[in-house]
């Protein structure tokens, strides 16, 4: 689960990314601007947080790599898109569309750069039973072993060990 958050919230709202740096290294990303505020990135029940200070998780800090303090931040809440996950000069060149503190770099020797840390879904009041029911014409994957993204983050493949037609 970690890892498709990471490569399906994560990578496409960094803002770096949205502003064409990583385009011939990693890829973009689907998400532009224009769509903080308005852009349904989901269900109303999808309510996303990013939160660098959270201790015991894997990307757990203070303050980014600006300076910047560790603080949650809702990216997205009942569905709709809010924040970016940039830091504070991807926010600045972005015409100052608030971001978060995640500007981090590699090394002494190298820039920071926009990277998620701590994102996480809030839990639901749904049963898991309840979430099938509501699914006319679907497939419930299990054992999840190999999935793939397209370079502008939006087009998803999965691979698994068990299926299901809902």
């Amino acid at each position: 689960m970690i890892l498709q958050i990471h490569e399906s919230i994560g990578h496409p709202l960094e803002l770096d990314r949205i502003l064409g740096d990583e385009r011939n290294y990693a890829g973009g990303s689907f998400v532009s601007l224009a769509m903080f505020g308005s852009y349904r990135y989901g269900s109303e029940s999808l309510n996303v947080s990013f939160e660098p200070g959270l201790a015991g998780e894997f990307a757990c800090y203070g303050f980014d790599d600006e300076g910047q303090p560790a603080e949650r931040v809702e990216l997205i809440r009942d569905g709709i898109l809010l924040r970016p996950l940039g830091g504070a000069r991807s926010q600045h060149r972005a015409g100052g569309l608030s971001g978060v503190s995640n500007a981090r770099a590699g090394g002494w020797n190298r820039p920071a750069i926009d990277r998620m840390a701590n994102l996480n879904i809030a839990p639901g009041d749904s049963s898991f039973e309840s979430l099938l029911a509501g699914i006319e014409d679907g497939v419930y994957m299990a054992t999840n072993r190999s999935w793939s993204i397209d370079d502008s983050r939006n087009k998803f493949q999965f691979g698994c060990e068990w299926g299901q037609l809902i």
